[in-house]
Order: structure tokens, then C-alpha cells, then sequence
């Protein structure tokens, strides 16, 4: 007899009965309790499961204490400016390998770790529109990228610069600063400027009209050839600063300046006279315009924030100016 039957005095059949019914907390003269230590966990999506490895993978990360390569754990926008360096090293036909190694990192293996690290540390977990899960990389991660994009062509810029030295010699005697200083002061005067005044203004610049005529010509040349961007980045900057514009102080509010940038692509489509209506409705000039531009396209490319705001923003004075320009077209 088995041990069920022993201990029951009965059929084994009724032994495993009585076994089944003390397991389940039955039988006479008890309550039933409930098993939990079952009970099914709800199922995980697949973008829990995921945020779950990028989680665990975080802390093995930190408890081996893997070197980032001089980088601080908190420095993103260093990983993304070594992720676009080595992205271009690649680009000009170096292998990944020899990319990384440039970059501080042991090897392609140890550059991904670093990479997942810290990527994986600015990405959350979420609903999307349909109350879906879904993981997403945050504007920390986002806007650093924005920033590192600009700094690494700045720096790629340098070094191309540095490795060629004639690349930002004077042109017949004038520097790029020259060139683009006298070049803002003639887009101030405008058309309408007589001789005596360009040549006032290009005295600033100890040059002439000739001399600044064959400046434009061989440094317009010398730019075409330039791969690397370094002259349109110098001139950039000079062409700024011989307007006066000061890129620390906000010439306009963000508003302000994506109305009068939506304004004008409703007046192109319309056919109207974009310089006629900036005057009209806004009281400033394309120089103006130009001098806003500036400072608010350097903040827009590296903040996330300013893009979906901007997006608000467009689909606000889009309204707002094609009925204008609807309205406009019916009272004729």
C-alpha cells in the first residue's frame, strides 16, 4: 500500500483526494484559501521586456565600472560629439575600427557599451497615443545630440584649418573677416547706396571698391572649393559681428520671429512683395530679419523643446496667413 493510503486508511484514490483537499486548504470544517503563489504576473509588453534589458545592462555597466573613454557619466553631449567624429573619420574612409581607437575607446566592442550606456540612461518608458508601451530617448539625450552635431563639424573645421594653413590665408591681401565685415556693411546700405557712401564704408575695412570687388570673387572661389566648411563658418561669424549683431541678447521673442518667418513663406506662395510686406506689417527690414534668424536658428538646431513649439507655432500663423492672404485674394 502506498504512502497516500497508509496515512489515509483508505484507496489511494481517495488518499490523493484528501492530499489534493489539504493542499487547497478544503475539507470539513476549514475555510478554502486561495493558492496565490500561482497566480499568472500580467504579461509584459514588448517594450517593458526591452526597457527592462536596457535597465539591467545600466547596472552591470556601472557594477563592472567600465571605463567611458575620459568622458563623465553625465556628459552627453561628449558620447554624441564622439559618435559624430567617428561617424565622419568613417566617412572619409576610415574603418570603424580605427574611427573609435582615434576616439579614446579599446576597441568597436568597448565604443558600443559606452554608446548603449549612455544612451540607454536618457530613455524612459511611456504610453503612445494609442496606450501602447514604448520607450523613448529623452530631450537630454536629443538636445545633446543637436548641440554635438554643431561642435563636431566646429572641430572638424579646426582641424582641417590646422592641417591646412593656406586655407584661411588673406585672399589679394584681405582676411575672410575683411571680406565678410565689408560684405554686412554693404547688404546695410543696400541698392540705393551712392558711391561716396560704399566707399566711406569700405575705408573702414582699408579697402576700395576694386579691392573688395576681387576679395568677393577669389574668396566666393575659394569657399566652392572648401569640402569642410571652414571659410562659410569664418565668414559666418564676421559677417555677424560687421552688423553688429550681438548672438548673446535675444533680438526677438521665438514667437515673434516664427510669425514673421511663416509670414513671409504665405506672402511668397501669394505672389506678393516679401520685403514690401516686412515693412509693412512688421516694420523691419530683411537684414532685420536676417540678424533674428541668426540667432534663433543656432538655439533652434539644439533644443527639442523650441521644435515642437515651433511646430505649435507654424501651424498657428499658417492659419493665420494663408486666410489672410485667401481674404486678400477674394476682396479683388
Amino acid at each position: 500500500m502506498g504512502f497516500f493510503s497508509k496515512l489515509f486508511g483508505g484507496s489511494a484514490d481517495k488518499a490523493k483526494s484528501a492530499a489534493t483537499s489539504v493542499a487547497t486548504g478544503g475539507g470539513a470544517g476549514s475555510s478554502a484559501v486561495p493558492d496565490t503563489s500561482r497566480e499568472k504576473k500580467p504579461k509584459q509588453s514588448y517594450a517593458e521586456k526591452e526597457y527592462e534589458k536596457m535597465q539591467r545592462f545600466v547596472a552591470r555597466f556601472e557594477a563592472d565600472g567600465i571605463d567611458l573613454a575620459g568622458l563623465d557619466r553625465d556628459d552627453f553631449v561628449g558620447i554624441n560629439v564622439k559618435m559624430q567624429l567617428v561617424s565622419m573619420a568613417q566617412g572619409e574612409g576610415k574603418t570603424e575600427e580605427e574611427a573609435v581607437l582615434e576616439q579614446g575607446f579599446q576597441s568597436k566592442k568597448h565604443y558600443w557599451q559606452v554608446v548603449e550606456y549612455m544612451m540607454f540612461r536618457c530613455t524612459e518608458l511611456r504610453k503612445d497615443e494609442t496606450g501602447e508601451d514604448e520607450t523613448y530617448t529623452t530631450d537630454v539625450w536629443n538636445n545633446a545630440a543637436a548641440e554635438a552635431g554643431m561642435k563636431a563639424v566646429q572641430m572638424m573645421q579646426s582641424s582641417a584649418a590646422s592641417a591646412d594653413p593656406t586655407l584661411l590665408e588673406p585672399v589679394g591681401g584681405v582676411t575672410v573677416e575683411q571680406w565678410a565685415g565689408a560684405a554686412a556693411g554693404m547688404a546695410t546700405l543696400g541698392e540705393g547706396a551712392t558711391p561716396d557712401q560704399v566707399a566711406q564704408l569700405l575705408a573702414k575695412w582699408n579697402l576700395d571698391r576694386a579691392s573688395y570687388d576681387a576679395a568677393q570673387e577669389g574668396w566666393m572661389a575659394k569657399m566652392q572649393g572648401d569640402t569642410t566648411g571652414a571659410i562659410s563658418q569664418k565668414y559666418a561669424e564676421a559677417f555677424a559681428a560687421g552688423q553688429g549683431l550681438d548672438t548673446s541678447q535675444e533680438p526677438c521673442t521665438f514667437e515673434y520671429f516664427i510669425e514673421i518667418q511663416v509670414a513671409q513663406e504665405a506672402w511668397a506662395k501669394s505672389g506678393k512683395d516679401v520685403n514690401a510686406e516686412l515693412k509693412n506689417v512688421f516694420g523691419i527690414t530683411a537684414i532685420d530679419y536676417s540678424n533674428h534668424s541668426q540667432y534663433w536658428s543656432m538655439k533652434y538646431a539644439t533644443d527639442m523643446e523650441l521644435v515642437r513649439r515651433g511646430d505649435e507655432l507654424r501651424d498657428k500663423f499658417l492659419a493665420k496667413y494663408s486666410t489672410a492672404g485667401m481674404d486678400d485674394d477674394l476682396s479683388l
